[in-house]
């Protein structure tokens, strides 16, 4: 009896000290007592973010790869699950699982939808899938595993976090509301410091953060989707050029996918991230995809950014070696506005290719130049001058340390009140391509061929390299593309040539030139910024 009172007060002890151990549950530990519906995605997973990259579907031998999941719609409005994925021919898909997870231990099950694009004779292509979500409407799941074939056992680690944007058609054909557009907001209720592809989204409530323009004269949002860049690709001044000059023309943010570039594009690329002007995936094509699909995937990647991209209301897809460059409007926005309203404007392409001369009237405008710029007028005007000490003036790298003694303290003097400053802006110029290169071919290809495109992402379903390849059903035949007229605007193309390219007509366009003053001086200041011993442009 003894021993029994005995283990009953050691009993009383260990479920007091129980009791009180629970009372000092820290505020993270408590969260996971929520309900499961209260849970964010990696309170319920992973605790490390999920960073969305190529992996292989399990079970597929190899042979097909997913990359990312989105909330969206399918091309008749319903709402989906979206997967970027990339499929090899040889693999014969009859039917695509989709197992979209509520909790680390359950799932639903539901048929999806693939689209296997063609391809240029290779042995992978894109395939898009659309996993139907309209009938678990009072669901809330995280996470998505892909299947060819039904399966018994399923790891939640395998599956991937579905992002959180939302998107839906809003098409007036009527001349009063021609301009009304729906622009995808985040969720008022997500805490901005968590990551949106960890976002949760409950069913029922996706189309409540919506902000619809009453305007769309109004609308000044316009992001920039580049294509997945390989190769080592390292010309940073290049893609300086392209960014300011875009920043120029109106763009807000640029959408930017590294498979293998450059230690000097990497830093300039980190700069833009961390000024809040663009966002870096990482592309981890495995071996064999990267082998047999066309140009690093590039179809995948702009599908991807399509739907990242959706919160704005216009999205241009382009190249770093392409522009629009309007003939009469100060910016993209503008020019948008003053044109009829469509799901998608289509813009013919020219090539100006850098065989041929520069332009012979481009005169740099003096060795030495001078930014003078305070924070009270926000002028920006280049001087006058000369620098004798400007040796090699065809170099193509600019090095802040070649201009002038002065600029050793360059970044500190920039963050007081931008005083005179010098540049080499003789050898700045040498590698603005759009300022040299006036010679174009004479007659813009034909449109679908070479074409390049601004759109509204809230009516395409799907788009691809040079168009639209699909729209949302709901957008009638006549909204779908304008193809804007060289009197408007073109694409501007600057890229390698051969001997070949001589012997086709040409014309001068010096277009471009409208905005060299203004991208001179934007351009200039990134440069005395980055340029130097350590990042060579």
């Amino acid at each position: 009896m003894p021993g029994s009172k005995k283990n009953f007060v050691l009993l009383l002890i260990f479920f007091n000290a129980y009791l009180y151990g629970c009372s000092m549950l820290n505020d993270q530990q408590k969260m996971t007592l929520k309900p499961l519906a209260q849970l964010r995605a990696d309170e319920v997973g992973l605790q490390t973010p999920f960073v969305d990259d190529w992996r292989e579907i399990p079970g597929s031998g190899g042979l097909w790869f997913v990359y990312s999941a989105h909330f969206s719609v399918t091309p008749d409005g319903e709402e989906c699950v979206f997967l970027v994925t990339g499929i090899a021919f040889a693999l014969e898909v009859k039917t695509v699982f989709c197992y979209l997870w509520t909790s680390t231990d359950s799932y639903f099950t539901v048929v999806g939808e693939m689209k296997v694009l063609q391809s240029k004779r290779k042995k992978f292509t894109t395939a898009p899938v659309w996993c139907p979500i309209e009938q678990l409407e009072n669901t809330t799941f995280y996470r998505v595993t892909l299947s060819s074939h039904e399966q018994t056992t399923l790891n939640f680690t395998d599956a991937l976090s579905i992002n959180g944007y939302r998107r839906e058609i809003l098409i007036k054909d009527t001349h009063e509301n021609k301009h009304n557009d729906a622009r995808l907001q985040q969720d008022e209720n997500t805490p901005e410091n968590i990551p949106y592809n960890m976002t949760q989204y409950r069913m029922g409530t996706f189309k409540a953060g919506y902000e619809k323009f009453h305007d769309h004269n109004n609308t000044d949002n316009l992001a920039v989707c580049v294509r997945a860049m390989g190769g080592g690709y390292n010309n940073a001044a290049r893609l300086i050029e392209f960014v300011e000059l875009q920043k120029i023309l109106g763009v807000t943010f640029f959408f930017f996918y590294n498979y293998s570039i450059g230690m000097d594009m990497d830093k300039v690329l980190q700069f833009y991230v961390n000024k809040g002007d663009a966002k870096v995936l990482p592309w981890s094509l495995p071996d064999n995809l990267n082998a047999g699909i066309h140009s690093y995937g590039q179809i995948a990647s702009q599908a991807d950014c399509h739907l990242r991209a959706s919160r704005f209301s216009l999205v241009a897809m382009l190249d770093l070696d392409e522009a629009f460059i309007p003939k009469k409007e100060t910016n993209l926005i503008e020019m948008v506005k003053n044109m009829d309203y469509y799901s998608s404007y289509l813009f013919s392409n020219v090539f100006f290719y850098d065989v041929w001369e520069d332009d012979s009237t481009f005169v740099s405008p003096n060795l030495t130049s001078r930014i003078s710029q305070t924070y009270s007028s926000g002028r920006d005007e280049f001087g006058s001058g000369f620098n004798s000490d400007m040796t090699d003036m065809s170099t193509s790298r600019f090095s802040a340390r070649n201009c002038s003694s002065d600029l050793k303290n360059i970044q500190e003097e920039m963050k007081t009140s931008f005083p005179r400053l010098k540049i080499c802006s003789q050898q700045l110029d040498a590698l603005l391509m759009t300022q040299r290169k006036t010679t174009r071919v004479a007659t813009p290809t034909r449109y679908y061929a070479r074409s390049k495109y601004i759109m509204r992402p809230q009516h395409v379903a799907l788009p691809t390299v040079h168009y639209v390849y699909q729209f949302q059903n709901d957008v009638p035949l006549t909204q779908k593309v304008y193809l804007v007229p060289e009197n408007i605007a073109v694409s501007h193309h600057y890229r390698d040539g051969n001997e070949h390219v001589r012997k086709l007509e040409t014309k001068t366009d010096r277009t471009a030139h409208r905005f060299g003053k203004e991208l001179r001086s934007a351009v200039a200041k990134i440069f005395l910024q980055l340029c130097d011993s350590e990042i060579h442009c």
